[in-house]
């Protein structure tokens, strides 16, 4: 089960970047909570499999 706190600071930490205009997240359109729930997916799994960045 995902521990409520951890789920908090990977919003909150994703909020703020998103809100940060020297963020480059502001300039592409994204969906938190679907966003959220790969991070989620993937620390629980110990991979960040599909996270790679696209330049």
């Amino acid at each position: 089960m995902t521990n409520v706190a951890t789920e908090f600071t990977i919003r909150e930490i994703l909020e703020n970047a998103v809100t940060d205009s020297n963020s480059k997240l502001t300039e592409t359109w994204i969906d938190l909570d679907e966003l959220c729930k790969r991070i989620l997916k993937d620390l629980q799994s110990n991979t960040f499999s599909g996270m790679e960045e696209n330049d």
